[in-house]
């Protein structure tokens, strides 16, 4: 990944060999059974006895709250699940889970079902025990970086279909940039994307959207660099599948280790570069949690928030 005229790489990191059978590198993934946990139930067992969403509305503990959508942590019949609801949340996030516990060893909490109330969906999910690495101390923030870079990796290396198309997952079925990249809020207005299968193609519409927008800023050097780091960025990289929003609040950590990667709402196929663009922009924006990440991924620093290489997601973002 070319960035700020330098190739980005992200390190391999080599497996860990062990002569223990028992090892969990040696079992299967459904067989792990961490500080002798009983194992959870299957999929199956568990879709059959769930409380149902007008439950979830008025119990259980609220974990976060945003632009109405809602994380909660219910308890139910002896078992504990995190269920996300709310007016922008979507049945792709749970085909995203799904599809990249699937396809990687990436650490993506079990989908259990998926249902609708109301005009809102419902994902109940596994509920990982872990803190987030935003929560952790510096020392812990070094050892689990390489494991997240490792994690990275194993996305990079889904590649998209060959009758796919960038955006929004699965493509082609949605393709709005602003709402797989910049998130939803009930009032945002959306740009819709153009059916795309190249990088190229996808940084050419990149720069017709972002060009009349430069009148937002107010900075005559703003404005002049803000199309040229669009064409900049590198027309030959691969689409990738890419997280879309990475962050130190999104990942969780327990004994050293990365246990779990969430919120993939945002996940889509996106040239490579996409993934770091983002985290940048919002390093740069003052969000401390994506400069942690942003940290992690080697993103050099930059000295002046409006001269930052992020401002065509900013100039999205806000029209």
């Amino acid at each position: 990944m070319k960035l700020d005229g330098r190739w980005l790489t992200f390190p391999t990191v080599p497996a860990v060999a062990s002569t223990d059978p028992s090892s969990p590198s040696k079992r299967p993934r459904r067989f792990i059974n961490e500080r002798n946990r009983p194992l959870a139930p299957s999929s199956a067992a568990v879709e059959e006895d769930l409380p149902p969403p007008n439950w979830i509305k008025t119990n259980g503990d609220s974990l976060t709250e945003e632009d109405r959508n809602y994380v909660k942590r219910v308890i139910w019949r002896g078992r504990r699940f995190i269920v996300k609801y709310g007016w922008c949340v979507r049945q792709q996030e749970a085909d995203i889970m799904r599809f990249v516990r699937a396809n990687t060893n990436v650490p993506v909490p079990e989908v259990f079902a998926v249902k609708v109330y109301e005009k809102q969906v419902f994902i109940y999910m596994e509920d990982v025990e872990g803190s987030t690495m935003h929560d952790c101390d510096e020392s812990t923030r070094r050892m689990v970086a390489p494991q997240i870079l490792a994690h990275i990796q194993q996305l990079r290396q889904l590649r998209m279909p060959s009758q796919g198309q960038i955006g929004d997952f699965p493509a082609p079925t949605y393709r709005n940039l602003k709402r797989a990249i910049l998130g939803c809020t009930p009032s945002s207005k959306y740009s819709q994307m153009p059916a795309v299968d190249t990088t190229a193609d996808f940084q050419r519409w990149l720069a017709v959207e972002v060009a009349p927008r430069i009148r937002m800023f107010p900075s005559v050097e703003t404005r002049k660099r803000l199309v040229p780091h669009v064409e900049s960025l590198d027309a030959s990289a691969p689409v990738v599948f890419t997280h879309g929003d990475l962050h130190s609040g999104n990942i969780l950590v327990r004994d050293g280790r990365v246990v779990g990667i969430i919120d993939w709402e945002m996940g889509g196929w996106y040239p490579e570069w996409v993934e770091a663009e983002i985290v940048g922009y919002y390093r740069d924006t003052g969000d401390e949690r994506a400069a942690e990440v942003a940290a992690v991924l080697g993103l050099a620093e930059e000295k002046e928030r409006w001269k930052s290489r992020h401002l065509w997601i900013h100039a999205l973002r806000i029209a």
